[in-house]
């Protein structure tokens, strides 16, 4: 008598036999004659959209993400596996084994799992690409400034040498004048510094030189004004996304108010310039309003940056979302389930 174990694997072969042809193993069946739900997986799951980084209004941002996208070896292992699993699911043996792995109930690759990572990834290395994009632009926009200022400053501390030895004016204003060119001497080394700090972590992370990304930066376009995400692309009632749209309205008020302000420094530093130019006004008013022009120009640089970068974040959070909501529901259980899989024959 044949135990119950031949019998079982006799009744198995049949099974295989009737369930399998010359292009492979048929889906699996459930009760009632639909199709077995862990069944797709492959390109479905990672749904084609445009790129975010494409949609802010800066080509050279998009240029840069693209490139080191491309140039990421972790991306680049993380894309070989998905596809290496991929295109063994598309073979017979595998979807077989998926198959018969199901029947025996062990665990199976989850391509789907191996697509989401990935996409993830991307997303993530996007998102931190952006943000050292603007704060290259930050620096370099910090740096044009005080360079700026450092030529109008050698101008005034030459007005009150001339002064000087014309006895029209003291010692002091010398002194006051060389203070100010010291001062914003040594923040100039600084902010070339941090922007060659900058320079460096971008090209690293994106590819390519750092002379070629300085010749690209080079162009004096400063901190970019970036396009929010279009009106409704949130889940309504999202806390987070609310937080940050919050954030972003704060920052645009913010530099709306500092316009004025900056507008409103610099014709005091011409004022007090053209007065003591005249011999109507002293070097110490020269001083203090150039010193609030200069102040008032840096913070409408950062609050543009900080604008920039909320702006980055609310896209990356809608591309996540937007991904949640892509994501097909059960999609990707086991490699013996590819795009190429039988469809299911309901008799």
């Amino acid at each position: 008598m044949r135990s119950p174990l031949i019998r079982n694997l006799l009744a198995l072969l049949v099974g295989l036999l009737l369930s399998c042809d010359l292009s492979g193993c048929a889906v699996p069946r459930a009760p009632g004659g639909s199709c077995a739900p862990a069944a797709r997986a492959g390109v479905d799951v990672v749904p084609v959209r445009v790129p975010w980084w494409t949609e802010v209004g800066d080509p050279l941002l998009a240029r840069l993400v693209d490139s080191a996208l491309a140039h990421d070896a972790n991306l680049q292992r993380q894309a070989a596996a998905w596809t290496q699993a991929r295109a063994r699911s598309m073979q017979w043996t595998q979807r077989f084994h998926a198959w018969l792995g199901g029947l025996l109930g062990y665990p199976s690759q989850d391509l789907g799992a191996l697509a989401r990572r990935l996409a993830d990834a991307r997303r993530l290395k996007a998102e931190q690409v952006a943000l050292d994009y603007l704060r290259l632009r930050r620096r370099q926009a910090l740096l044009v400034l005080r360079q700026q200022f450092q030529d109008q400053f050698r101008d005034n501390a030459d007005i009150a040498r001339w002064r000087r030895e014309a006895g029209l004016a003291s010692a002091v204003d010398g002194g006051l004048a060389a203070s100010m060119l010291g001062v914003n001497a040594s923040a100039l080394d600084s902010a070339r510094v941090k922007l060659s700090e900058a320079v460096a972590r971008l090209a690293r992370t994106c590819g390519i030189s750092e002379r070629d990304l300085g010749d690209l930066v080079d162009d004096g376009a400063g901190v970019p004004r970036l396009a929010p995400p279009p009106a409704g692309s949130l889940k309504p009632r999202d806390a987070s996304a609310a937080l940050r749209l919050a954030a972003l309205t704060r920052v645009a008020a913010r530099e709306a108010s500092l316009r004025e302000v900056e507008l409103a420094a610099r014709r005091n530093a011409a004022d007090a310039r053209a007065a003591y130019r005249l011999g109507t006004g002293d070097f110490a008013a020269v001083y203090a309003a150039e010193a609030s022009a200069l102040a008032a120009r840096e913070s409408g640089v950062e609050v543009r940056a900080d604008a920039a970068q909320a702006t980055v974040r609310l896209w990356a959070q809608v591309d996540r979302e937007q991904a949640v909501r892509d994501a097909p529901r059960g999609a990707g259980s086991a490699p013996g389930a590819g795009a190429a899989a039988a469809e299911c024959a309901h008799g």
